[in-house]
């Protein structure tokens, strides 16, 4: 089964009051927060003033999720590529979360693991000394090359940052 972006969306009210009445709600169903926040107005119509609690994500980054969390950042995280999300989280959950996403995405230089991306660094820069790259690559320590620039990218499990 398929699984959205989603929140189940209760009240502070009901829950205070013993409830955990509300609703699994689809986010990609509407266009933008107002909408969504639209229908969570309708849904719990039967308070004057509801106050929204989010009692559970589906489908989000953990730290996009809160019982009260901020759903103009989760619109704009949805306003990105399912591709683009993937770089986006897997750079949260194994480097940094301070960092904005369009900044991630900006800094992205390789898509593959950094053992691959060194030794394509490698035979990049005995390209630009030899034409006999073949001759230079017996005396070169990859392993030596990778560990000096490991201090200079953001590395995950599948992605180079810069």
């Amino acid at each position: 089964m398929e699984t959205r972006p989603s929140l189940y969306v209760g009240t502070y009210k009901k829950y205070n009051s013993g409830s955990l009445e509300g609703a699994w709600v689809d986010l990609t169903e509407f266009a933008n927060e107002e909408e969504f926040y639209d229908f969570c107005r309708e849904l719990h119509k039967d308070e004057e003033d509801p106050e929204f609690m989010f009692q559970g994500y589906r489908d989000l980054p953990e730290r996009l999720y809160g019982e009260c969390c901020d759903v103009s950042r989760i619109y704009e995280w949805l306003s990105y590529s399912e591709d683009e999300r993937d770089i986006i989280e897997e750079y949260w959950d194994e480097v940094s979360s301070s960092v904005s996403p369009d900044d991630i995405l900006d800094n992205l230089i390789y898509e593959g693991d950094f053992e691959d991306f060194t030794r394509e660094k490698a035979e990049e820069e005995l390209a630009c000394c030899s034409k006999d790259v073949g001759f230079l690559r017996q005396y070169f320590d990859y392993e030596a090359f990778a560990r000096d620039l490991e201090g200079d990218y953001h590395i995950t499990t599948h992605y180079v940052f810069y």
